[in-house]
C-alpha cells in the first residue's frame, strides 16, 4: 500500500494526459491544425511526464522494491 499513494496518481495523471491528446485529435483549438494541435499536446505530454509522474513512478518502485519486504517482515515476524 505504501508505494500506492504515489503510483495511482501517476497512473491517472499519465491516463488524463493520454485523453487531453485524442482531444487534441478530434477538435482542434482555435486556427490550429490536427497536426499542430497533436504537436503541442504531445509536448506538454512530454513535460509533464518527464518531470513529474516519471519521478513519482520511480520513487513508488524504490519505496515497493525497499520498504516493502521490510513491512512484510515486520508484519509476519520473518
Amino acid at each position: 500500500l505504501p508505494h500506492g499513494v504515489l503510483e495511482i496518481p501517476a497512473v491517472l495523471l499519465c491516463a488524463a494526459l493520454g485523453m487531453r491528446m485524442g482531444a487534441a485529435v478530434l477538435r482542434p483549438t482555435g486556427t490550429f491544425t490536427i497536426g499542430i494541435n497533436l504537436l503541442w499536446a504531445t509536448a506538454q505530454f512530454l513535460k509533464i511526464w518527464v518531470l513529474v509522474a516519471l519521478p513519482l513512478l520511480i520513487l513508488a518502485g524504490v519505496i515497493a522494491g525497499l520498504a516493502g519486504p521490510v513491512l512484510v517482515a515486520r508484519l509476519y515476524g520473518g
